[in-house]
């Protein structure tokens, strides 16, 4: 993650995101016949659920990347790439976006998410949201299909295989283009909410402007 980051450095207060213990209702499970109304209500249903955890690889050209994400409605998310000291982490809760300083795992940055860096500035709805915006489908298998559909406010063609189960998406794969370079992207999906406890290992906190844009894979364009 390039950043710019400005400001004195404070005390954090202790940020924990305690998860309970949830498994999210499914839809039925049966499919319609329709599958591209099969498909887009997996979408819809996906995005409507309490929780979800995505396992994420992207590549763009010869460039791989992989990263994982926690979503918890209505307004918190943990989202990670990289590992070791290329690890960088983003925390969303309320108001507020966190993110790790690269080299630095004691320190933040904190932003508010009234500057762009909230859920929806994310990216991590932007998967679901080009399956549910898919315009054609043709079935490969039992609960699996490839469409076609379009990138979230660009316009970008997409072409994908996604997987259904229990009335949800489970699998995702993409591919497009974007200035010149071919990119893929697959993502894995889980809806079984562990109990667990999130929190940044920081004790420090630079408040002031950032300048960084969601990582790429997290949301197809890089924000």
């Amino acid at each position: 993650m390039t950043a710019s980051r400005r400001g004195g450095l404070a005390k954090a207060s202790t940020l924990v995101l305690l998860c309970l213990p949830s498994v999210v209702s499914c839809a039925d499970s049966d499919p319609s016949g329709d599958g591209l109304a099969d498909v887009r209500q997996a979408a819809e249903s996906s995005l409507a659920a309490d929780y979800f955890h995505q396992e994420i690889t992207f590549r763009m050209g010869e460039q791989e990347s992989r990263g994982a994400a926690d979503y918890i409605a209505p307004d918190a998310a943990r989202l990670i790439t990289g590992e070791g000291r290329d690890l960088s982490e983003t925390i969303i809760v309320g108001d507020f976006a966190y993110f790790s300083v690269s080299g630095s795992p004691d320190r933040y940055v904190r932003q508010p998410v009234s500057d762009g860096f909230g859920i929806e500035g994310s990216g991590i709805f932007t998967p679901l949201e080009i399956v549910k915006a898919a315009e054609s489908t043709n079935s490969t298998d039992v609960n699996q299909y490839d469409f076609e559909s379009r990138m979230p406010g660009a316009d970008l063609p997409v072409q994908g295989t996604v997987t259904l189960k229990d009335g949800l998406v489970w699998r995702i794969r993409l591919s497009f283009e974007m200035a010149g370079e071919p990119i893929s992207q697959r993502v894995e999906f889980t809806f079984v909410r562990p109990a667990a406890i999130v929190a940044p290992p920081a004790s420090e906190l630079t408040e002031g402007n950032l300048s960084v844009s969601p990582p790429a894979f997290f949301g197809g364009t890089g924000g």
